[in-house]
């Protein structure tokens, strides 16, 4: 997720937010890594909703036919194409590192009641890290 956290960052997440709502585009999100042996947690971004068509075309990501301003991802997207709808009750995320993040161009679409551990709320940079 570098830009946005990196690694020795503290997090404080949510584990009952989606009982009360849905994912937002956005939101930043802790599940479950079973994909990879060695990895317990991914943090990736809500990029796709419920019933959304994601594309991927070139280096630019679509939503609904729209192009997605992502001022916190690292660098110029490098990514196959893509063209998705969103199932029912499952999330589009990525990670903001585009070109070194394992996410759902690999994994596919994730449900958020099931899957997802938590919503991250908030980030702790630990003592011994600048602030720049």
């Amino acid at each position: 997720m570098e830009n946005s956290l990196h690694e020795g960052d503290y997090l404080l997440s949510s584990k009952v937010s989606y009982e009360f709502h849905a994912p937002k585009y956005n939101d930043i999100v802790s599940f479950d890594a079973d994909i990879i042996a060695g990895h317990d947690l991914y943090i990736k971004r809500v990029i796709g909703l419920p019933g959304d068509h994601i594309q991927i075309r070139g280096k630019t990501l679509y939503r609904n036919g729209k192009m997605v301003k992502e001022p916190y991802i690292k660098e110029t997207m490098d990514s196959p194409s893509i063209d998705i709808v969103i199932p029912k009750r499952k999330v589009f995320v990525m990670g903001d590192n585009r070109n070194h993040s394992m996410d759902s161009r690999d994994f596919g679409p994730i449900d958020y009641r099931k899957e997802i551990r938590g919503k991250v709320l908030l980030r702790f940079k630990p003592f011994n890290q600048s602030w720049h």
